[in-house]
């Protein structure tokens, strides 16, 4: 499966490290949600991408309405994506003769622009179904066209049907569970959003986003398009705080655990499991010329306890209390103090800067964190 994916390639070629290399292909592999098939339809259209099952916690809520307007936007079938692994080394391995020589901007966009073919063909299709082009737009990285469209326009457009998921935490998804797009330009769209993806970055309640879709919501429930019965308040909760982790005696499990080494890695992942996979230790001195950076999206963050309190249950010592990210806001983008419903806004968070840690200290890491609160999933 050939994934759009300039904008990870370019944040990479600036901030990745050889050392963290091998596991990244492993973390994207695993995080695919969907099933990919193409049975061709008697109209000609072919399935792009289609979900078996929701995702843990969501919902399907009630259908979509019509006028309901959505960003359509479109991955465009991109070349060179199949060197993407070797350019990376090539800038990022202290052995290469391009060590260090990080590509710019525009080399990234010139290597991985769609062809001209692709963008010709693509705004074609979207114009014979009544989609004006001055509507249509195409990013800086030319790898995805965009057009916002209503989900009338999208289900004729992708032979879809799309409805309003909920998660049981309250969060609200707009999406459809399979669609499809002649096979006359199947090879030029690698894939499209938002439709079955579930992956976005969880966004405050009083996002606009959010606060669209709960207007929407409203208005599907008052004209008894409600399809599922309220999940229990308490099923709801059922995560104890982050507080409460902390302070619970599994802290000295985990501590026995990770003195048994390798012999639980088949029931619990941690960084000497990870370490033992890839055959990889932690550099005994940091390159002054190498680090790396993680990124993450408003609202979520780590706390400087949970670190603290991870170095000490899985590295044994090995990563110093008090290590921490330089952390680079973006746009306004700060450390978080408040946990959020449940802490979570911070498990996705602190996991990605505990893991990147364990595995790379002592390595320079920085955290990139944006805050924007109007997030699209995918």
């Amino acid at each position: 499966m050939n994934l759009s994916c300039l904008d990870l390639v370019c944040n990479a070629f600036l901030v990745f490290d050889a050392a963290m290399l091998k596991q990244s292909f492993f973390y994207i592999f695993a995080l695919l949600p969907v099933v990919l098939s193409s049975p061709l339809h008697q109209d000609g259209y072919v399935i792009v991408e289609d979900r078996k099952v929701l995702p843990i916690g969501w919902n399907r809520h009630s259908p979509a309405p019509g006028d309901m307007r959505i960003p359509l936007r479109i991955a465009l079938a991109q070349p060179n994506l199949h060197h993407a692994e070797s350019y990376l080394l090539s800038v990022s391995d202290p052995t290469s003769p391009s060590y260090g020589q990080h590509w710019s901007k525009a080399q990234i966009i010139e290597t991985f622009a769609p062809a001209k073919s692709t963008v010709k063909k693509v705004k074609s299709w979207l114009i014979d179904n009544a989609i004006k082009e001055e509507r249509i737009t195409q990013s800086n990285s030319q790898g995805w066209m965009q057009v916002f469209a209503s989900v009338e326009e999208a289900e004729k457009l992708l032979h879809a049907e799309f409805y309003l998921y909920e998660h049981s935490d309250g969060r609200l998804h707009i999406g459809c569970e399979a669609y499809s797009v002649p096979l006359s330009i199947r090879d030029y769209i690698d894939l499209i959003t938002p439709t079955v993806h579930f992956d976005s970055q969880p966004e405050a309640p009083t996002s606009g986003r959010q606060g669209y879709l709960t207007r929407i919501k409203k208005r599907n429930e008052l004209a008894g398009y409600n399809l599922v019965e309220r999940r229990d308040a308490l099923h709801r909760r059922g995560l104890l705080p982050i507080a409460e982790v902390a302070a619970t005696p599994m802290n000295t499990a985990f501590n026995n655990l990770v003195r048994q080494g390798l012999r639980t890695c088949d029931k619990f992942i941690t960084p000497n499991c990870i370490k033992a996979l890839y055959d990889f230790n932690n550099p005994r001195k940091a390159n002054p010329k190498n680090s790396y950076a993680v990124v993450e999206y408003f609202p979520y963050s780590f706390l400087d306890s949970d670190l603290d309190i991870f170095y000490k249950n899985f590295t044994l010592g090995a990563v110093p209390t008090g290590t921490r990210p330089i952390v680079d806001g973006i746009n306004g983008g700060v450390q978080a103090t408040d946990p959020g419903p449940n802490g979570t806004n911070l498990f996705e968070a602190s996991l990605d800067i505990q893991y990147a840690i364990a595995l790379s200290y002592p390595i320079v890491c920085t955290h990139h964190h944006l805050y924007h609160l109007f997030v699209h999933n995918s």
